[in-house]
């Protein structure tokens, strides 16, 4: 739409816009309709006004008369340059009432490479903790670490460097940081591989344990294993070395070394170092074994005796229950251990029964002499 002498007196470009509600004050009367009133100023800026009242165009005379039945309509306006609005003042926040800004932990060594977290808590006069702080990560020794924006230090070279949060014009407690190349950890020479079981009836489980050594046989902390089976469909085993017999048969047990990053061991010849078990799985059931131990075997009334079945067993499983009997008309006990006295003289015969998990059962004895 071309601009007239009008609107350039007055700076004002022409537009039609879809308007809103609003309302609008004519020499008509008022009406009400629905537009979305927009303006621009003569470099295009968009501007609003503080009120649609006085605004003129000669086809609101039409719409006043139809004002009962008002509908979205589209205007030609102008805006004179005395209605241009005021922007409103902003309204400040209150700054947040900071009495305290506490960094965890307040020191740490970290390794090149590693990275760890640090928390900042904001208090205020009132000992309360205050959230939604947007708090500002600094280190004063970049090129020892860096601190992302939300608390991760992470360790580039070796050196010392010191950590603040602040806000504004509260800053923290200082957070004292230690850069060390780690040492170099010794080679692993060999895998030491134990288990509770060798052969497994289907269903049961066996706990496989390894140990790294060193050359010199001292054994190495802090070493991940990764556990694995030769025939998954015999045998599973699981990242923790529990291994579960599923069907008749022999399967090799692996656990090989896991290379942490970064690596806390140097194999040898480059390379993880392994080590397998057989497990054999059977479809018959073996019975336990039954071992029974005592303090003595022999004393005068009253006389007490404590035993153990600790070293009772089961090759394909393990024991369910130790049932004891002492041998003088007293109940039984139910424990792998039992501690008993004798209150009168005589002979008696006390036994130790081990259940396996498929009701097999195996029993040990002992005779105890009891002298007036």
């Amino acid at each position: 739409m071309a601009r007239n002498k009008r609107s350039l007196l007055f700076g004002v470009y022409q537009r039609h816009r879809p308007c809103s509600f609003s309302t609008v004050s004519l020499a008509h009367g008022s009406v009400t309709t629905e537009c979305k009133l927009s303006y621009e100023g003569k470099n295009r800026e968009p501007i609003r006004p503080a009120s649609l009242d006085e605004i003129t165009s000669k086809r609101y005379d039409k719409i006043a008369q139809d004002r009962r039945s008002p509908r979205p309509f589209i205007v030609s306006h102008r805006l004179r340059r005395g209605l241009l609005p005021r922007p409103a003042p902003l309204q400040e926040l209150a700054p947040p009432d900071i009495a305290k800004i506490q960094i965890t932990p307040n020191s740490a060594i970290l390794g090149i490479g590693v990275e760890e977290q640090f928390l900042a808590t904001v208090l205020n006069g009132q000992g309360e903790v205050l959230t939604g702080i947007n708090l500002v990560w600094k280190i004063d020794n970049p090129t020892a670490a860096t601190v992302s924006s939300d608390g991760w230090v992470k360790g580039l070279q070796e050196g010392t460097a010191t950590l603040t949060a602040s806000f504004g014009d509260d800053i923290s407690n200082p957070a004292e940081i230690t850069v060390v190349v780690p040492p170099e950890a010794p080679p692993i020479a060999s895998i030491e591989v134990t288990s509770t079981h060798r052969i497994l009836f289907v269903g049961n489980q066996a706990r496989f344990t390894a140990t790294a050594k060193d050359p010199n046989g001292r054994t190495l902390q802090g070493i991940l294993f990764s556990w694995s089976s030769s025939a998954p469909e015999i045998v599973s085993v699981d990242q923790r070395g529990l291994a579960t017999a599923l069907a008749p048969g022999d399967a090799a047990v692996t656990v090989t070394v896991a290379p942490p990053d970064p690596p806390v061991f140097t194999p040898l010849d480059n390379a993880p170092p392994s080590q397998s078990a057989i497990l054999t799985v059977t479809d018959d059931n073996s019975p336990p074994i039954a071992l029974m131990t005592t303090t003595a075997r022999r004393g005068e009334a009253p006389f007490t005796v404590a035993f153990s079945g600790t070293r009772s067993g089961d090759p394909d499983g393990w024991i369910t229950f130790y049932t004891w009997n002492f041998g003088d008309g007293s109940p039984p006990f139910y424990a792998p251990t039992a501690r008993h006295t004798y209150e009168r003289p005589g002979e008696f015969i006390a036994t130790l029964t081990v259940t396996d998990p498929d009701g097999a059962t195996t029993i040990a004895s002992a005779a105890i002499t009891v002298d007036p």
